[in-house]
């Protein structure tokens, strides 16, 4: 496998270690870089036309994420599609707790204005749940 070659998000659907994820600015450009199975992918939002925008293939890449983590099983799926439009997202779910901590890819491929959609709530992963809990207190 290249060092930068390109992935599809289906490709990394199963079940998988996460240890890391940020998300960042680059040229103007959202990026989501993420760790899995200690690679890190690099998916970068491609603007279009200042209304819509896609997120691209991802890609294996050297730059890591600030945020890491020891890793935690997580179960990678893609996102069944909904009355608003069709979707193109990977979603990562904790094993342990069912809930989702990353979404990855473009929302409502088919409509007229899709767009990109990095979406990432580490508070949902199970190891943070009663760092959570307590700060509600």
């Amino acid at each position: 496998m290249g060092r930068f070659e390109d992935k599809t998000l289906e490709s990394l659907c199963g079940e998988h270690t996460f240890s890391g994820c940020e998300l960042i600015e680059e040229d103007g450009c959202g990026v989501c870089l993420f760790t899995l199975d200690n690679i890190t992918y690099k998916a970068i939002e491609d603007p279009d036309d200042g209304y819509r925008s896609f997120c691209n293939d991802i890609q294996i890449s050297e730059q890591k994420p600030n945020c890491t983590f020891p890793g935690i099983r997580v179960l990678y799926h893609m996102m069944e599609d909904d009355n608003w439009g069709c979707n193109n997202v990977l979603v990562i779910r904790d094993i342990l707790n069912g809930k989702i901590i990353l979404e990855v890819g473009t929302k409502n491929t088919g409509d007229y204005y899709p767009y990109c959609h990095f979406h990432y709530t580490p508070e949902n992963m199970a190891c943070n749940q009663s760092v959570v809990q307590t700060e509600k207190q």
